[in-house]
This record gives structure tokens, sequence and C-alpha cells, in this order.
């Protein structure tokens, strides 16, 4: 079963471009030398090893790759209501799934409770509808993160776990919460990832301007204490030398990530299979269209792909070296 596409438009509003400098109380390890946040960062409960489904087990299986963009009141080709977001959590959480982050699936390396299926979250952009923090310094109730960390309260094995591809200048818009914001989602396990410096076709580029956009924003997310080891290429589309989105000289310094994601419409092979393209995942969008997320459980419902199952006693997964 094919999609009808695979490379789409990522975001229709213009990013600024160029990397700034580290800002002042530049954290030093992860983000925990932030200051106090406002909020509540305790980490998520240890997973459970109670069943969550009676299904059989199944590491073969497939698993769900998200993305997700801006949130906003209608619902648009790169938008997702308040309302459908509850709903996706919701109707994710019910049949099985638990989140874990893109590095954790590249390493085959995670820890989910027996009988459930592992969904990696992820957000690109950086756009304040993902985190927003109001004037009294609560999160927004209406936000991404605010909408999950509400439903986490009730469902502690179903943290706020996603991987975040930010864009300069400051994660998630606003500078005087972003080291706020970035405490949190470490707290809970998510990890930061880079979607270049100005959102540029990589396609379009010579491979020194591939290594400004690629190597520039490692950097800029560097700047900010955290150690990205994930990439969303703009638009789902490849550089021509693809070979730079693994490794690469630049500026005297040496840059590697683990893995890159596209835009794509299918569900992923399972974390331990030899057949991963690492530098070219798939993604199933969060929208109401064809081929998006409500589609594919519908697809998985009717038993027409097989996802991957925890075993009933719990066991850790064997580590990709």
């Amino acid at each position: 079963m094919k999609p009808p596409f695979l490379l789409l438009c990522l975001v229709a509003s213009a990013p600024l471009i160029g990397c700034q400098s580290a800002p002042a109380n530049r954290v030093v390890s992860g983000v925990a030398a932030v200051p106090p946040p406002k909020q509540n960062v305790t980490a998520p409960k240890k997973q459970s090893n109670k069943p969550v489904t009676n299904r059989e087990p199944n590491t073969n299986g497939k698993v769900f790759i998200l993305e997700y963009h801006k949130f906003e009141e209608k619902e648009t080709r790169w938008g997702r209501t308040p309302a459908s977001f509850r709903r996706d959590l919701e109707l994710l959480y019910a049949v099985g799934f638990r989140p874990i982050t893109l590095s954790q699936y590249l390493q085959n390396k995670f820890e989910v409770p027996p009988g459930a299926t592992p969904v990696v979250f992820t957000f690109d952009d950086g756009h304040e509808s993902q985190y927003r923090i109001l004037p009294n310094g609560e999160v927004d109730p209406n936000c991404a993160v605010g909408i999950w960390k509400k439903f986490a309260e009730t469902r502690p094995d179903f943290p706020v776990r996603a991987t975040f591809f930010v864009l300069p200048p400051v994660p998630f818009v606003k500078m005087d919460t972003a080291r706020e914001k970035l405490a949190f989602l470490k707290s809970q396990g998510s990890e930061i990832g880079v979607h270049t410096l100005s959102h540029h076709r990589l396609d379009t580029l010579t491979d020194e301007q591939v290594k400004k956009e690629i190597g520039g924003s490692i950097d800029w997310v560097r700047s900010w204490g955290i150690e990205p080891k994930t990439m969303a290429m703009p638009y789902g589309i490849y550089p021509k030398n693809k070979s730079l989105l693994k490794e690469f000289k630049w500026n005297g310094k040496r840059y590697k990530l683990d893995g890159a994601v596209r835009v794509g419409a299918v569900p992923m092979p399972s974390p331990s299979s030899e057949n991963i393209n690492r530098w070219g995942l798939g993604r199933i969008q969060g929208i109401s269209l064809p081929w998006g997320l409500r589609h594919w459980l519908q697809i998985y419902k009717k038993g027409e792909v097989k996802m991957y199952v925890a075993p009933r006693v719990a066991e850790p997964a064997k580590p990709k070296v």
C-alpha cells in the first residue's frame, strides 16, 4: 500500500535565518544548570511491568513515527486543533501505544510496558503553539505540551516524551521561557534535534552550504547545552550529497548525526531491523487527511499492519552497536 505523497512542504511560515551566540546563563550539561523553573519538572514514574494489552508479543513489528507542526483552532494542511491532538493521545493510549524518542528507536534502547507498542512523536520548527507559557507562568492548556502534560497527569505511563526539531533563533520562540521549557522537556525524557538554520531545500544547495545549514544548526543547539543526535530535513528533501546527513567536517570540526527524518506516510521497521534507513526515516502526519494518523490507526485495528508489541515479561531491548 503506497501513499500518494512522500515529499511535502513542512511549514508555510518563513523562519528567521542565522545562528545566534550562546545565550546568557548558558547550560553546561543538558539543561541541568537551568534556574529552577515555575513548572513541575518531576521525572515520570518508572514504567510498570503490568501488561497494558493482551496482544501477542512481536518485536519484529512496525513503529509509527508521527509528525506535527502548528496547533491552531482550525485544521489545516500543517495545523492540528487542540481537540484533535487530545483525541490523538486518547486513541493511541487506548490501544496500547506508549511514547519513546527517535534516538531511543534508532538505538533500540527503550522501556515500554509489556503488551505496549512504542510510538515516536516528532514536532518540527519549534513553533510557539507547540509549547507556550502564559504571562501568569502557567503552561497554555491549548498548546501541544500543555495538552499532553494534562493528559499525562492521569496516565503517568504516557509522559511528554518526544523529539522536537527546532529552528533558530530561540527554541519555542521566546528567550525568557526557552530554558524553562527545555528543562521540563528534559525532565520528561524528551530530546531536541536540528532542523537546519534557515529551512532551505537542501537539494538546491552546494555541499558547503549544506554543511553550514546542518553544522550551524548543531552548533546553535549545542549553545543551549544540548547535544543533538537527530535531524528533520526541510520539506522532507534530501541534499544532493546524502552522505552529509551522516557525517562531515566543517570549519575544522567534525559533525555527526545518528539519524534523519523525511516526510512520509508509512510505518517504519522494527527498531531491531537491519533494514532501517537511518538517514531517511518516513513519518506519519498528525493531520485529518488521507494517510494521516487516524488513517493508519484504522489500518492497524483491521489487522492489516503488524506493529511492534513489547514482550509480556519485560526484557531489555538489545541495543544496537
